[in-house]
């Protein structure tokens, strides 16, 4: 019977870390990032008088990159936000020829680079 008493515990915290793994935003693919903002507004809000993309959630890729930038002059601010993937591919890849990109305040996981210019 005392397992019982802890099952409404046991319930509030896998309840609670369902919450917190929906917060984390998933892509089966890339997140490009162009000069119009592109797929920005799957992850965050895109703002483009100054061509900022605003991390609003984690992102989440089940292989090969995280987020791609395909525009001169794009700033990526993650607020702290995390880019995680499965071991493979970039975190964060700016496009060859690309100039001007900033990418700011961002956590990058388990992939082969995390940033790769």
């Amino acid at each position: 019977m005392k397992t019982f008493k802890s099952l409404p515990v046991m319930f509030a915290v896998l309840f609670a870390a369902g919450i917190i793994l929906m917060l984390a935003q998933a892509a089966d693919a890339v997140v490009t990032i162009t000069d119009d903002g592109g797929d920005c507004y799957q992850v965050g809000k895109w703002k483009a008088n100054n061509r900022t993309c605003t991390l609003n959630t984690d992102v989440s890729v089940g292989g090969g990159d995280g987020i791609d930038i395909d525009g001169n002059d794009i700033r990526l601010l993650c607020k702290g936000h995390s880019i995680m993937g499965n071991g493979t591919g970039n975190g964060i890849l700016v496009l060859s020829g690309r100039t001007g990109v900033t990418i700011e305040k961002c956590v990058v996981m388990n992939f082969t680079n995390g940033v790769f210019l």
